[in-house]
C-alpha cells in the first residue's frame, strides 16, 4: 500500500475489511493501533506549491507518525490474510 493514500486507505479498509473472518491476533492487533493513537490524525506524505514570491515548486516529505505508522502496518497485516 502507498503510504500516499495512509489515512484515507486505513479509512476504507477498517470500513470494509470482513473482522469476522479475521484472527482473534489480527483483530486486537488492529484495534490496540488504534487505541495507541489516541487522537485523530490528518497527516500529508507529501506536499507541494508554488512558493508565492518566487514561484519555484517546493515539496516536502514527512513519514508517518510512528503510532500511525504501526496503525497502517497492522491494517495491512489485516487485508493480506
Amino acid at each position: 500500500m502507498q503510504r500516499s493514500i495512509g489515512l484515507f486507505a486505513a479509512v476504507l479498509i477498517v470500513s470494509t475489511v470482513n473482522v469476522a473472518a479475521q484472527t482473534p491476533a489480527v483483530i486486537s492487533g488492529v484495534r490496540a493501533a488504534i487505541a495507541a493513537m489516541g487522537r485523530q490524525f490528518l497527516h500529508a506524505a507529501r506536499l507541494g506549491f508554488h512558493h508565492p514570491r518566487t514561484g519555484e515548486w517546493m515539496s516536502f516529505d514527512a513519514p508517518p507518525p510512528p503510532e500511525l505508522a504501526r496503525l497502517l502496518e497492522e491494517l495491512e497485516k489485516a487485508v493480506s490474510r
